[in-house]
């Protein structure tokens, strides 16, 4: 998977969302010993987009060093190296057909260390170069350090920025150059954010 460039800006604020097929929350990543089947971790920068992350590795890293990748008891932690691009991004293998799941929300729950000194963008994958991406350097920027927050972001943006909801690959894809640290702890989808939202388009 190749990096997404230039990112439309979202207006990051507030989000909404009740669905029939996805009745729910879809666990996408949980960094316990017992990851959700069918999606995969992996990690990439220009020497190769595509590095997958074992499930027992205690530490991984991109080809070119772009991003370091440590597990802790709860959570992974994610630093940038501030040299090029890098990534982290999930695989969803078979891809996930969210068409109508139109109230649906994806939520990542994470903890800052670093603030982002470059931009950071959030997309969401349907087979490149089919996705829907938004900047998030501003959002990440206002975040408090080391503290959990669960951030809540509403599909229909992504759909609205151009990702078939039909074939959704790449259910989550964090992209950055800076030097930049972040911890997650679990990715969902929810049927409904309404009760929780924290962001919208």
């Amino acid at each position: 998977m190749r990096p997404i460039l230039n990112p439309p800006l979202l207006a990051l604020l507030v989000l909404a969302m009740p669905v029939a097929a996805l009745e729910r929350p879809m666990v996408l990543f949980s960094a316990g010993p017992n990851p959700p089947p069918g999606v995969a971790l992996y990690l990439g920068d220009a020497e190769n987009w595509s590095v997958p992350v074992p499930t027992t590795a205690p530490t991984a890293e991109s080809a070119g060093q772009a991003i370091r990748l440590s597990r802790q008891a709860d959570s992974i932690r994610l630093d940038w190296a501030g040299r090029r691009e890098g990534q982290l991004y999930l695989q969803a293998d078979p891809p996930l057909d969210l068409s109508t799941a139109t109230e649906a929300a994806l939520a990542v729950t994470l903890k800052l260390h670093r603030k982002p000194r470059s931009a950071v963008t959030l997309a969401l994958g349907c087979g490149y170069p089919c996705r829907g991406s938004a900047d998030i350097t501003r959002l990440l920027r206002r975040l408090p350090q080391d503290e959990w927050l669960q951030l809540t972001f509403a599909l229909q943006c992504f759909t609205d920025l151009g990702l078939d909801s039909a074939r959704i690959d790449s259910p989550f894809l964090l992209l950055s150059s800076g030097k930049f640290a972040l911890s997650i702890a679990a990715i969902r989808l929810l049927p409904t954010g309404a009760a929780t939202a924290t962001v919208t388009c």
